[in-house]
């Protein structure tokens, strides 16, 4: 029961930082945009990175996917470290 809420934790993240990256591109793109606008433009754009490099087309899927896993990978090793007694 705990891989499967650590699983859904990882999804909604996964989908969580593909439309914060998506929205971020979007909002700092137009031309006079501001340097700040910019900036925000290039975190959403390393965001989008993984599903950029590693999906074509199907681009925003595949991030969400990426982002997914990794973060599922990130609770594993959390949830093994925190039942490590030789950590304490």
């Amino acid at each position: 029961m705990k891989w499967l809420k650590r699983s859904c934790v990882a999804l909604v993240f996964g989908a969580l930082i593909t439309f914060l990256g998506f929205n971020a591109l979007l909002w700092g793109m137009p031309y006079k945009a501001s340097p700040f606008r910019h900036a925000v433009a290039f975190i959403g754009a390393v965001l989008l990175y993984p599903g950029d490099v590693f999906g074509g087309e199907k681009g925003l899927a595949v991030n969400c996917v990426v982002w997914t896993v990794a973060a599922f990978a990130f609770l594993a090793w959390r949830s093994r470290k925190q039942q490590d007694p030789r950590t304490a």
